[in-house]
């Protein structure tokens, strides 16, 4: 065993410790800039995508996605995440690092080409074979920027980071448009995954100064190792749980009822994945480095939280109560029959936009062996739901899938945060007003929804729904109790965002 030096070696600069209130707002704000381009790109990648693609084409896809995404989660086995939150790591750890993530990176892809034929038996879809040796590719690459992209992470290079992800973004997306304009079909949707992929691979190499020493065994992997592996087991259950819908809607159903299933949920989730994702990918190295300070760790996560509700829970309300308009908008009028299973996943979706409050207490305090034994049984409850929903065909899968979520969400919370420094209220002080002043909007927006008939007016009532359900929320969030409060904070915040100013503390 190699042992390093780790005072020569240590990758944690001091300036990111002492300067954390400033470089957390700074990163804050660029993802948040980033995600909103994402967000359009996504957008109009979708609208323009769903009119060159049938629902079989899309179906085809989410059949093979479904499988595909289980062994996702062995690409890099949960030691990015890892590299993240250890409060200290050495050169020698890191590199180390990097081969095992390089390693099981290509036996992943051997692991998707292998696959491909179960996968086609299992749906009785031969061209199955070759679009799951497709979409194994990516897995190569995943393997090879996995630690560089962590090590920007950890470093708190956002800005860095923003910008490879809508470069990433835009040449898979361009590519997968090109690809359909010529006739692709549904390859056209592996070129995108595989654009992106290599892409972002690519970017991370460019902008990383970091290169990895040969491989060696060092000490100090093991506890990464396991935390890794916790992590793996965490998200091999939430795949579980997010595509065992779509492979029985595909095996039970029909191909074109995964591709209603999966544009109505990929639509309804895409606002609240470009407000999680990203900031999640803030919040965890900053809470990361305060886990040893329970005052500051506590008042980042209210206010955290509190944010990213404020954006996520109206943004699903609102397109819950225009659905009827925003689907074919959007997707065109080819894809009606996904608007009652957009409807029937919106209560799930409103709780997922919420997720944060147990993911930034499971991760930064290395709390990984707790959030698996939760996802155990609630991977448990929710397959549970789907054998009873798929009888009533994808609206029934999607009503239990809803249903699960909302029975889940209270004692999922209660267990992440039993023996933390948080406590339930400060996850009810942190959403209630949200909650309340969308509910609020809602109501209004659903009265001026009513006043449009879709069959005739498809475009107009979208910015007028908009409009009124936006100035309701803004309304009620300042008029209730500590509105005005909570307003001065953001303001705050903005304010330093300014260079020179002085960044807030805790």
């Amino acid at each position: 065993m190699v042992m390093e030096d780790e005072s020569s070696e240590e990758l944690l600069e001091g300036d990111v410790l002492d300067n954390l209130p400033r470089r957390s707002v700074r990163s804050g704000a660029a993802v948040l800039i980033a995600q909103g381009g994402i967000l359009v790109l996504g957008l109009v990648s979708a609208a323009v995508l769903a009119r060159l693609l049938s629902p079989d084409d899309y179906g085809l896809i989410g059949m093979a996605a479904a499988f595909i995404a289980f062994i996702t989660n062995f690409a890099d086995l949960g030691l990015p995440l890892a590299t993240v939150q250890r409060e200290r790591i050495s050169h020698a750890q890191l590199s180390s690092l990097f081969w095992i993530n390089v390693l099981v990176g290509c036996l992943t892809f051997l692991l998707g080409i292998l696959l491909a034929w179960p996968v086609a038996w299992f749906y009785d879809k031969p061209a199955l074979i070759p679009v799951v040796m497709g979409l194994a590719i990516p897995f190569i690459f995943t393997g090879l920027g996995a630690q560089q992209e962590a090590l920007l992470r950890r470093r708190m290079q956002f800005t860095h980071l923003s910008v490879i992800s809508i470069l990433s973004n835009l040449t898979g997306i361009t590519l997968a448009i090109a690809s359909a304009l010529s006739g692709a079909g549904y390859w056209s949707l592996v070129i995108l995954a595989l654009g992106t992929s290599v892409s972002k691979c690519l970017m991370f190499w460019i902008v990383s100064p970091w290169r990895p020493s040969p491989p060696r065994l060092v000490e100090g992997l093991r506890p990464m190792i396991r935390f890794g592996a916790y992590i793996t087991g965490t998200n091999l259950l939430a795949t579980l749980v997010r595509n065992v819908d779509k492979i029985l809607i595909g095996r039970l159903i029909s191909v074109d009822a995964v591709g209603y299933y999966m544009n109505a949920s990929r639509l309804l989730v895409m606002p609240i994945s470009q407000l999680n994702m990203p900031l999640t990918s803030v919040a965890v190295p900053t809470l990361s480095r305060l886990q040893n300070d329970p005052k500051r760790y506590r008042g980042f996560y209210r206010r955290g939280v509190e944010g990213i509700s404020s954006m996520t829970v109206p943004a699903v309300l609102f397109f819950l109560i225009s659905a009827d308009f925003v689907v074919p908008a959007v997707l065109g009028d080819q894809w009606l029959p996904s608007i009652p299973i957009f409807k029937a996943l919106a209560p799930a979706a409103l709780l997922a936009g919420v997720n944060v409050v147990t993911s930034w207490v499971f991760v930064p305090l290395g709390h990984s062996g707790r959030q698996f034994r939760w996802h155990v049984f609630r991977s448990f409850v929710v397959l549970i739901a789907y054998a009873i929903g798929v009888n009533w065909g994808a609206i029934g899968v999607a009503i239990s899938f809803s249903a699960s979520a909302v029975l889940l969400r209270i004692p999922g919370v209660l267990w992440c945060i039993k023996g933390t420094c948080i406590r339930f209220k400060d996850v009810i002080d942190s959403v209630w007003r949200a909650f309340t002043a969308g509910g609020i909007a809602s109501v209004v927006g659903v009265l001026v929804a009513s006043s449009f008939d879709p069959a005739v007016e498809r475009f107009l009532p979208i910015p007028i729904i908009l409009g009124c359900f936006a100035i309701t929320y803004a309304i009620c969030w300042i008029l209730l109790p500590g509105g005005w409060g909570r307003l001065h904070v953001i303001r705050s915040t903005l304010a330093h965002l300014i260079p020179g100013r002085g960044a807030p503390e805790g």
